[in-house]
């Protein structure tokens, strides 16, 4: 019997590995009640040490430095997806454009966007609407660069070094556009499988009396009568099934694999899909500011992550209610450039940016990372623009396993000749101090990720006045925003750099090794994973802020 389940899970496992990664919140528990989070102790704001923990120190940072709702409020850019303005925990610390009237139809303060009342949406247009669905990074790049790969190819016995980097770069693209296939045809084959394996259990279990709703009881002992006593292998799978589909809510990742399947074969990995249809803008035209519209709440069923991320910075503490963000009293610039499948466009990002610094942000939270950018240009352009209007600009690492040392992803610190004094990539960190601190799937570089931070089983909100924990490094980039956004809010004096700075350089040190695979074969000193070789310290960041201001 142990055998059977082995192999039985093992087939799962192959079809579903990926399955948590692309349905960030499908699988969240979209029922749960609102609870009183604030007399529970988050372990990512205890003391980093306290009962082996590896937390932040952000309790002892609030109550060291009188961080409360007396401290002035920051605007802090949201580049993410819709957010719930009017959720319980959140409503309170959205910006509000005060020389915007709503939904007049005008531009009340020239600056280009009409009604943009709470932030802009890059991915709507002018009648209301929101461009869905996108392209992975991957089929955009290869889309826009493929006349100039054929002419590079036909061409390759006189290539200087730029050609030959770009012809690398689109063969990796190539590589990333196939295995994104490879993982759509292993889902299809879940999808074939499990609509086979079904209707097959379904009818050997009414051959011997049993009828829906199953008990998984009676389908345990009919299962041990029949491939353990029995040695009967091809019914024992059949029954199995059953009891896996009942036991662990199978028809669910059914359910969300087809949709998978769905999104990539119309939109994700579709070459033909025309991605920017409904935004009705050039996706070519880099220069093109003023498409969009001002609905930044309108798509909240399928998209959570905006939410939650707000959730992570700013969910009201002391009010009763359920999420413990990190500021009491901040000011959400809501900017969605996130589509429900697929990647965003490097377009929408520079622009978002862009609006962000023009209308007075200063920390921006970008908690996502692009493969390919068929111009990369235009976003280093932003950020630096970001940098000499002194804003902070805060973005994730990913959640692959990666050395981004090895694999190049967008945006990062150093790229061409850009340099950005006011860009940190934050990675994932785990709650106990050991050999796990860094799990095996957050990404990391020690010329790349500057510092990890907190981001396992954060309780947070989702739309709709509701809560779940999540995990990822988009979390934990967005506490990494929150404490910037606290020592901006304190110490008005620092510079975009001198944050950054007492950020990265007060950073708790973890001297031992860590896991890079889940089989424990392979570890790395936690020190070689970043440019800091360590984890956020709010109490040791403020204090720095706190010297640097005198």
């Amino acid at each position: 019997m142990i055998g059977f389940k082995a192999f039985f899970l093992n087939h799962m496992k192959n079809h579903l590995s990926l399955l948590l990664l692309v349905f960030v919140g499908c699988n969240s528990n979209s029922n749960k009640k609102t609870v009183v989070q604030e007399t529970v102790n988050y372990w990512h704001y205890m003391d980093y040490g306290k009962d082996s923990m590896a937390g932040i120190s952000l309790y002892k940072a609030k109550d060291s430095f009188f961080l409360n709702s007396q401290n002035k409020s920051l605007i802090i850019a949201l580049i993410d997806s819709d957010v719930d303005i009017h959720h319980e925990d959140l409503k309170n610390n959205i910006w509000v454009n005060k020389n915007e009237i709503s939904s007049n139809g005008k531009d009340d303060d020239a600056n280009g966007y009409v009604d943009d009342l709470y932030g802009w949406n890059f991915l709507g247009n002018s009648e209301g609407k929101s461009q869905k669905f996108a392209n992975n990074s991957s089929v955009r790049y290869l889309n826009h660069h493929q006349n100039r790969y054929k002419q590079l190819i036909a061409n390759s016995d006189t290539l200087n070094s730029l050609n030959k980097n770009f012809l690398f770069e689109y063969r990796r693209a190539l590589a990333a556009k196939h295995t994104e296939e490879q993982q759509l045809i292993e889902y299809e084959e879940y999808v074939d499988w499990y609509e086979t394996a079904k209707p097959s259990s379904d009818s050997l279990l009414e051959t011997y009396g049993i009828q829906k709703p199953y008990d998984p009881l009676v389908l345990d002992s009919l299962f041990n009568d029949v491939y353990v006593d029995g040695k009967d292998e091809s019914r024992g799978r059949l029954i199995y099934f059953a009891l896996d589909d009942v036991k662990n809510n199978r028809n669910e990742v059914y359910k969300e694999s087809l949709q998978f399947v769905d999104l990539n074969r119309s939109y994700a990995l579709n070459e033909e899909f025309n991605e920017r249809a409904t935004i009705g803008d050039d996706p070519n035209n880099m220069t093109e500011k003023y498409y969009g519209n001002g609905i930044v709440d309108g798509d909240l069923d399928q998209k959570s992550h905006g939410t939650e991320m707000a959730g992570v910075i700013a969910a009201e503490s002391g009010n009763g209610l359920g999420g413990f963000g990190v500021l009491n009293n901040a000011e959400i610039m809501i900017l969605p450039i996130f589509p429900e499948t697929g990647t965003e466009h490097e377009k929408d990002l520079a622009n978002a940016i862009r609006y962000a610094v023009e209308n007075g942000a200063k920390v921006i939270n970008y908690s996502s990372t692009v493969n390919f950018m068929a111009y990369p240009k235009v976003v280093y352009d932003a950020i630096k623009y970001a940098a000499e209007k002194d804003v902070l600009f805060i973005a994730a690492a990913g959640n692959e396993g990666l050395n981004l040392d090895k694999k190049m992803t967008h945006p990062r610190n150093n790229f061409m000749n850009y340099n950005l004094s006011n860009f940190i990539m934050v990675g994932v960190s785990d709650s106990l101090i050991g050999p796990n601190i860094k799990p095996v799937w957050g990404n990391y570089g020690k010329n790349t990720v500057d510092l990890f931070a907190p981001g396992v089983d954060f309780y947070t909100s989702l739309p709709n006045n509701k809560y779940h924990k999540n995990s990822g490094s988009s979390i934990s980039t967005a506490l990494v925003t929150g404490v910037s956004a606290l020592i901006r809010s304190r110490f008005k004096n620092l510079t975009a750099s001198e944050v950054k700075q007492c950020i990265v350089t007060t950073v708790n040190k973890y001297d031992g090794e860590i896991y890079l695979d889940d089989e424990k074969t392979k570890s790395i000193p936690f020190a070689q994973l970043s440019r800091s070789g360590g984890i956020l310290n709010a109490f040791n960041a403020m204090k720095m802020a706190s010297e640097i201001d005198e």
